[in-house]
């Protein structure tokens, strides 16, 4: 980090590092203590005073309670974010990578800080025309136990940790069954829409297999809002307060022990 002040006896400034009892000091840098630039604090300050408005401001929704995420499972966090790109793209499923899900929301009015703080990355919302055999393979290549599970909307899944440990992760298959929401199969050969973030769309997670041998008409990206604005537009609309929910959309056998 490019750090003013630093810990005392350190060139380190990151508190998740911070050295026990160290006090933050003005770093000195080739024999003089870095100090303020007037000319370029002047360039700055009202760049400064819009991010902090933007920062503060209210976005009109309040939750009755945290909203948690994990890597391991189904979070409240990554429900509430797949439902929302699936009712934004009005597509039959959705999906949200656990990795993209940076923070957890507190229980609160929020500000657009805190909606920042989950989707930090410029990323926008992607509709991906998939048949069901496309579907089963993004999901298992996103449960090999390498990443975050792959949070969902529209679907429900089983794996089985346990399965395939041996194997490299690219080969493992620890998919058990696939089904829409009210428990019907996918038809492998069927055309499906499915939400998801343009980081996905591209291959991110692991899914270059599946994404880069669809067609390129069948991805279509929305570059009108990042994914953080979309979930503003749309559960500032929802009646308040939101309630985090579980639904048993993703379904583990076979944990490993603590998770």
């Amino acid at each position: 980090m490019i750090c003013a002040f630093v810990y005392q006896g350190t060139e380190l400034c990151d508190p998740r590092n911070a050295p026990k009892g160290a006090a933050l000091v003005p770093r000195v840098f080739d024999g003089a203590t870095i100090v303020a630039d007037p000319g370029v604090a002047r360039t700055l300050e009202p760049y400064l005073r819009r991010v902090a408005a933007k920062r503060d401001e209210k976005v009109g929704i309040t939750t009755a309670a945290p909203f948690s995420r994990t890597f391991t499972g189904e979070s409240p966090l990554g429900v509430l974010i797949s439902d929302v790109l699936r009712e934004y793209g009005a597509t039959d499923f959705a999906f949200m990578n656990a990795g993209g899900i940076r923070a957890e929301l507190p229980a609160k009015e929020l500000t657009y800080a805190e909606i920042f703080a989950i989707s930090p990355f410029d990323n926008f919302p992607a509709v991906v025309t998939m048949t069901g055999a496309e579907i089963v393979e993004t999901l298992r290549l996103t449960s090999t136990g390498v990443r975050g599970l792959m949070q969902v909307s529209g679907l429900r899944y089983t794996i089985d940790a346990a399965k395939d440990n041996d194997k490299p992760a690219a080969e493992r298959n620890k998919v058990v069954s696939v089904t829409r929401e009210d428990g019907t199969p996918l038809k492998m050969d069927e055309l499906y829409t499915v939400a998801m973030p343009d980081f996905i769309a591209a291959g991110g997670d692991s899914t270059q297999s599946v994404m880069n041998k669809i067609p390129r008409e069948r991805i279509n990206v929305s570059y009108a809002r990042p994914i953080r604005d979309v979930l503003v537009q749309v559960l500032s609309k929802k009646p308040q307060p939101l309630a985090p929910r579980v639904e048993g959309r993703i379904k583990v056998l076979n944990p490993p022990a603590g998770s």
